[in-house]
């Protein structure tokens, strides 16, 4: 039967959380984009004007040179009615939608209809909106009361990680549905109705689609030993056990195929390939960063430009006020069946965190979990503690011992100003900067003054005043919002759309010089900004970029003995080692600075002044053909057999062929070449395709410099042909004498595989849901 009151009760709660998450993203009611477009603009070529725009917080150029242009990509795909498979703009092409950060199979991504600029600011409003929702659900369902549950949410939706990533579009998106998982499982071991498994399967595919492995894993984990631990406490059936993880293995299936080109892409790159202890340890956090439970600016903030550590993943703040009842619940509320579990994982997960602590996991070597930074566990204990806030609330609302509580809070208080005291004397020994210490603690101190005196008031006034109870809670939310409010008005940015990657000139033509040819650029833009202007560079930001792709790399600039980078790769060279690079790769534009001579800018030599042609100038910049550059696509008729790839490496590094003329390969070709000649014209180019007419006398490799990777296919004439790795890492296809069309088209390996398990597993959780009770 429906409980009209209950409903008008839901309504309400979603109301007032769509109100405050407006009220505190306010600036987006102005028009204005949450994203951080002042260092686009102050930092970043081609829009590059210091000092034209006020430059807020620093600390944020991820989200706008590398996960937003990715956002933009898929935006752009869909429109043309693409799945981007593949990303011909970044790192000599390499997969895409495999790298699950640009959330290609979110659910969510249907609010870019709205347009690409609303759609953003409304996936980031919902980040905050649904963790608020989904979080207080579950505080409700652990009968906490209306106020404490909200204290829960402000606390869970407003910490300091999940306004961090809020500018990224997607770690937040992947933390907001922890909690909802944790009520679906509720729900089902408390009733059992088969509807439960249905959402929490769909829960579980939504966190993976938002495109972070490690933390779902980690909330994943936390699901799995509140199942078992509040399972044992009902003592709940085998088969109870057995179809919520089946319902949790059936979410994991539905993200197949997604999941099955993710791990084609890992195996692929240097991350698989390298040890991850240098990530992962250096990801844990030092135990004096803990600190920053009391203030997230305890070490400096990166608007003040005083930050002395990293900030978001070691930032562990979710308010000082749910930190006081979240420490009260763990001391005072210790009968209760979930304060005891969210103690445990609160503690757990803290010293799992830590360096010297956190190696343990490693040592473990869990899948997932130990090829990332080590400090994103600390999640959980942030998820934890707001959960244990409610306890803390509720308990502290409940009690009449006012001595019990004065002397608590007089001890919390002690313990922050002895934390302070030390602190700022530690730092006047080291650095002398106990003033500016000082003053980025005056906001908590003052947040912890003001409940400080206001609790103080409301314990000897409360058996006088009958309104006393209601309008404490009532404090305690308002200044809880406030104090986190404050925490993302600091580090939030809010821009105008006109600086979002505004039209300039010298890329139209960089564009439109290239559109026919493929040929790549250098000088331009950034790495992952070249993928939302559409050009075709050699680096790339992508900590998975593939292992194959750097090595010929590191032939090409002489470094083979070098150790690779972790998380992104950069063409490091200089003078004839870079030009023989950008050469070989068909780099054949050139962009630097209009009073600049390119030859010395990216050389530092004039010995290849020759070798460029001006073609484009504005007021700022000019475009230069590199005359020397090597064709991104061409007929040849010449092949060095080799017999392995140590040997390929070897004769390129060392400059031992003709690259114009002849190709490397690792096999014998069925056929014998002779020399001829003929011409390639490329036809079309997308993502995931390219389609060339090809005129030769004589048989012949046809061979492209993009990046050969499983899943890349060829038809010649429309029949499919074989796809020869030249180069070491490039594509080549024979062609016979005459007139042919050339397709190459890319689909990730086992797709269709993984579309069908996805849609398996969504027939089968449909099933269970449907006929569970009939399985009984």
């Amino acid at each position: 039967m429906v409980n009209p009151k209950k409903n008008i009760g839901i309504l309400f709660i979603i109301i007032f959380f769509f109100s405050l998450t407006l009220i505190y993203l306010f600036p987006m009611t102005k028009g204005l984009i949450l994203l951080p477009l002042d260092l686009l603009v102050s930092n970043y070529c081609p829009w590059y004007s210091p000092a034209q725009i006020l430059l807020k917080n620093p600390y944020m150029q991820d989200s706008i040179i590398q996960l937003y242009p990715w956002k933009h990509l898929v935006f752009q795909s869909f429109q043309e009615g693409i799945i981007p498979f593949w990303n011909p703009y970044q790192h000599m092409g390499m997969p895409f939608m495999a790298g699950m950060k640009p959330m290609v199979f979110y659910p969510l991504n249907i609010l870019f209809l709205l347009g690409e600029a609303s759609g953003w600011n409304t996936l980031l409003f919902l980040q905050i909106f649904l963790a608020m929702v989904f979080s207080y659900f579950l505080s409700r369902d652990f009968k906490f009361g209306i106020v404490p549950s909200i204290l829960v949410s402000l606390a869970f939706s407003l910490n300091s990680l999940m306004i961090g990533v809020l500018e990224f579009g997607s770690e937040g998106h992947v933390l907001l549905w922890l909690p909802i998982f944790l009520f679906w499982a509720k729900k089902y071991l408390e009733k059992r109705e088969s509807k439960y498994l249905f959402f929490l399967g769909i829960s579980v595919s939504f966190s993976i689609f938002a495109g972070h492995l490690q933390y779902t894993t980690y909330m994943l984990a936390l699901l799995v030993g509140f199942i078992l631990f509040y399972g044992y406490t009902l003592k709940a059936k085998i088969t109870t056990y057995g179809f919520l993880f089946l319902s949790i293995l059936l979410g994991i299936g539905l993200t197949a195929i997604q999941l099955i080109p993710s791990m084609e892409l890992f195996s692929q790159s240097y991350r698989a390939t390298s040890s991850s202890h240098e990530v992962f340890s250096e990801g844990l956090i030092k135990p004096r960063l803990l600190f920053r439970l009391f203030s997230p600016d305890f070490f400096g903030n990166p608007v003040t430009r005083d930050l002395t550590t990293g900030y978001i993943e070691t930032s562990g703040y979710f308010g000082i006020i749910p930190l006081f009842f979240c420490v009260y619940a763990m001391i005072f509320v210790r009968k209760k069946v979930f304060a005891k579990f969210f103690t445990g994982v609160f503690i757990a997960t803290s010293l799992l965190s830590l360096k010297g602590i956190g190696q343990i996991l490693y040592v473990l070597k869990i899948p997932i979990i130990t090829s990332g930074s080590g400090g994103r566990i600390f999640f959980l204990a942030l998820f934890s503690g707001a959960i244990l806030s409610g306890f803390g609330l509720l308990e502290f609302l409940k009690t009449k011992k006012r001595k019990k509580n004065i002397l608590y809070l007089c001890l919390f208080t002690l313990i922050f100003i002895l934390i302070v005291g030390g602190t700022a004397i530690t730092n006047h020994q080291t650095t002398g900067s106990t003033k500016m210490f000082l003053q980025n603690l005056r906001f908590a101190s003052l947040i912890l003054g003001v409940f400080s005196v206001g609790t103080t008031i409301y314990l000897f006034l409360r058996k006088k005043i009958a309104w006393a109870d209601n309008l404490f809670p009532l404090f305690i939310v308002a200044l809880t919002f406030f104090d986190l409010f404050r925490l993302g008005y600091r580090f939030l940015t809010f821009s105008n759309t006109k600086f979002l990657y505004p039209d300039m000139n010298v890329v139209k033509f960089v564009q439109e010089a290239s559109r026919t040819t493929l040929a790549r650029n250098y000088g331009l833009t950034e790495p992952e900004l070249a993928t939302y202007l559409n050009v075709q560079t050699l680096e790339t930001y992508n900590p998975l970029y593939l292992l194959r792709s750097a090595e010929l790399l590191q032939a090409l600039q002489a470094k083979l003995e070098e150790k690779l980078p972790v998380n992104k790769y950069f063409i490091t060279s200089e003078k004839e080692r870079l030009k023989y690079t950008l050469d070989f790769l068909g780099v054949s534009y050139i962009v630097a600075g209009k009073d600049s001579n390119p030859s010395i800018e990216y050389f530092h030599t004039d010995r290849f002044q020759g070798d460029f042609t001006p073609t484009y100038q504005d007021d700022r910049y000019v475009v230069y053909e590199n005359t020397t550059s090597y064709p991104r696509f061409d007929l040849y008729y010449q092949v060095r057999e080799v017999k392995s790839d140590t040997e390929t490496l070897r004769l390129i590094s060392q400059k031992s062929l003709n690259f114009r003329e002849e190709l490397i390969l690792n096999e014998t070709l069925p056929f014998t070449l002779q020399e001829g000649s003929g011409s390639a014209k490329l036809l079309a180019s997308t993502v995931n395709k390219q389609k060339f007419a090809i005129k030769t006398n004589k048989p012949a490799l046809f061979y492209v410099s993009d990046t050969f990777f499983p899943g890349w296919k060829a038809k010649v004439n429309q029949k499919f042909v074989k796809i020869y790795q030249a180069n070491y890492n490039f594509r080549a296809v024979e062609v016979p004498a005459g007139e042919s069309v050339i397709e190459f088209f890319y689909q990730p390996s086992h797709f269709l595989f993984g579309c069908l398990i996805s849609f398996l597993s969504l027939i089968i959780l449909t099933f269970l849901a449907v006929w569970r009770k009939k399985l009984i």
